[in-house]
């Protein structure tokens, strides 16, 4: 029985009674084909997200004119009857669970790539050239409108074929439908511009021709009742957008926000509160009567069926957190939201879409890869290999936790008092509670296996005779890089040391020497606790090769934050009272300073592999301890280990 009692009651959408309150929304996977048809690789993505049993499912974008209309590689395409046979197996699929199945329909507009609209250009209500963009839009003629209600309409009219229970106008995100929408780019001064009801025109007409070509079909438009953007939609003509297209038919009204400019609001870095955008879903639902969906970074069952209980919204979508765990509805509905691997919205997923290549989760490294072989459990019978963990953070919890539920005979030995590596210091910044949740996570699953896990216990002599082991796995993680000899006089702290106190600086001036991401989000650190900090970076720029959402949003609080910024700056010496630095203008300045910290990245640290080799049948290093990355190749390469350990024939 569900704990969440209002999430699991169920509502009627367009007549179908649909069993729950939550949506799994359109998210772009990367995994259909190159030509816009279903792969096997698709509906293994699918299925564990429908078999969870979501009240909705909405299938990712699906162009309804290539290829001028397309946003993507590897899109889904719905304007032609060869992709049927895909899209009613893709259909099938997505209703395992009992939830609809809807497809969401879309054209790219002014943000289809040059290569996609060939000789033509991109389409838009309103000719030139967006923000950001290299290629001017040529303005829809009446023509263009003709083509585009019938492509709509047709793509709606397979949907229904396939064996879809309904479809979803995306209508928000500056694609072509929210560029007809907002004032910021529909200028036009036909029937289809000027006021409200003339931006809405388009939608309308192309909810009125499915509704009424499909009237078994349910019909939703997921609109921004906001864009973020200078001249664009704000919140009081939002809802009323959100009433114009009710008054053409819509059967439901799912609440987004945020345009090509303003990236963040569509996709949110993790300094984004959850549910910080129901508010909009809200004051839409206090206009209209059909069903409003809402969200923004929901990641809680309990969350979520507040804001149902509140009525803030009919229903909650729920995205990136089923790419973290497919089973988060299913999970839910058993009052076990402990169990749900979290979301720590590293935008992981949306930075390989964004990329050409197909959707990854940091935390869940079978995310995009569901084709991998599952590795069967050892037999009752067979003999049970002694496997030695060496390193207890997201790797090798990872490693031993898989290891362990398989059968084999796992110990992980962690030199520290305590488990998690290096998120024990990654947590501590502003806005990476996440990442504490994602250790307890991992925690309590490794709890729920027989793995012998052993606290301060370095890899030595009396370990290895103690355990014996035949397979060892080494995910010793990183240790951080130093200044070069004679730049520092005496110890400096390092930032991990840092993050890792109990007891925080406060009320002192502080230098953080490197402005990669760590050196940025300690420098936040700091300044959220009250010091004067300084941020040296020897390059041109903060927190290079970070995903730009991220980066962006990084910035923002570093600027917000008051932090003082010194980029193009080589630090000459150094000590835990003075830096002196040199300029990109040659300029030497010294600063004086309370505390000098050191963030200036990472080395592989690997001292039990010397130890281990010649003394066991296998190794394998994984995670930091091959080289310095993140948290999405450390459980991955914690995943992959019992593969390649099957595949080895154990």
């Amino acid at each position: 029985m569900a704990e969440f009692t209002h999430l699991f009651s169920p509502i009627i959408v367009g007549g179908h009674t649909v069993p729950n309150r939550i949506v799994v929304p359109a998210m772009h996977s990367g995994l259909a084909s190159a030509e816009g048809e279903v792969t096997p690789e698709l509906l293994q993505y699918v299925q564990p997200r429908a078999l969870s049993g979501a009240g909705m499912m909405v299938a990712e974008i699906a162009c309804v004119d290539s290829p001028r209309g397309r946003a993507t590689w590897h899109q889904l395409v719905i304007d032609n009857r060869r992709y049927l046979k895909g899209l009613a197996l893709l259909a099938e699929r997505m209703k395992l669970g009992g939830g609809l199945a809807l497809l969401q329909l879309h054209h790219a507009g002014s943000q289809a790539p040059a290569h996609f609209a060939g000789e033509q250009l991109p389409l838009a209500p309103s000719g030139g050239r967006r923000h950001g963009q290299r290629t001017p839009a040529a303005e829809a003629s009446p023509e263009d409108i003709a083509r585009l209600l019938e492509r709509f309409a047709s793509a709606a009219r397979l949907a229904q074929e396939a064996g879809f229970d309904g479809v979803e106008l995306h209508a928000a995100h500056g694609y072509l439908l929210s560029e007809f929408l907002s004032p910021a780019t529909n200028h036009r001064q036909d029937q289809y511009g000027g006021d409200s009801r003339g931006r809405a025109r388009l939608v309308a007409d192309i909810l009125r021709c499915i509704r009424a070509e499909n009237p078994r079909l349910v019909v939703g438009v997921r609109f921004n009742a906001v864009d973020f953007v200078k001249g664009g939609l704000e919140l009081e003509e939002g809802v009323a957008v959100a009433c114009l297209l009710e008054e053409a038919g819509a059967h439901y009204l799912h609440v987004s926000c945020g345009m090509h400019e303003s990236p963040q609001a569509i996709v949110e870095p993790a300094s984004y509160r959850e549910g910080w955008r129901v508010y909009l879903a809200e004051a839409v639902r206090r206009h209209v009567k059909v069903p409003v969906i809402g969200g923004g970074v929901i990641r809680h069952p309990w969350y979520a069926d507040g804001v149902i209980a509140a009525g803030q919204a009919d229903m909650v979508f729920v995205g990136r957190a089923h790419l973290a765990d497919p089973g988060w509805t299913m999970r839910a509905r058993q009052g076990k939201p402990s169990r749900i691997r979290p979301c720590i919205s590293c935008n992981t997923c949306i930075t390989r879409a964004s990329r050409a290549f197909t959707v990854a989760c940091a935390v869940n490294p079978r995310a995009g890869r569901e084709s991998w072989p599952t590795p069967a459990p050892l037999p009752a019978s067979a003999r049970r290999p002694r496997v030695l963990v060496v390193g207890g953070g997201p790797a090798g919890m990872t490693a031993a936790a898989t290891l362990g539920r398989l059968g084999y005979r796992v110990t992980l030995a962690e030199a520290d008092k305590v488990l998690g590596g290096m998120l024990t210091a990654a947590k501590r910044p502003p806005h990476k509670e996440r990442l504490d949740e994602l250790r307890t996570f991992l925690m309590a699953e490794l709890a729920r296996t027989p793995v012998d896990v052993r606290l301060g216990q370095r890899c030595d002599e009396v370990l290895l005779s103690q355990v014996q082991p035949e397979i060892a796995i080494v995910a010793t993680g990183s240790t951080p890089l130093l200044l070069p000899d004679g730049v520092a006089t005496g110890e400096l702290q390092q930032a991990v040391e840092l993050l890792r106190q109990d007891v925080p600086v406060q009320g002192s001036r502080v230098a953080v020497i490197g402005g990669g991401r760590t050196g940025c989000e300690t420098a936040l650190y700091l300044a959220a606790h009250g010091n004067q900090v300084t941020l040296l970076e020897a390059g041109p720029s903060l927190a290079a090769g970070l995903e730009p959402g991220t980066r962006s949003d990084l910035l923002g609080l570093v600027r917000r934050a008051g932090i003082k910024v010194l980029l193009g700056t080589t630090v000459l010496a150094a000590s835990s009272r003075l830096v002196t630095v040199r300029s990109a203008e040659g300029e030497r300045r010294e600063i004086e300073v309370d505390h000098a910290v050191l963030a200036l990245g990472f080395a592989p640290y690997d001292p039990a592999s010397p130890l281990l080799k010649g003394r066991v049948r296998a190794l394998h290093l994984i995670g930091d301890a091959v080289r310095p990355r993140n948290i999405e190749s450390a459980m991955r390469e914690g995943e992959l280990v019992a593969m390649r350990l099957e595949q080895m024939g154990r």
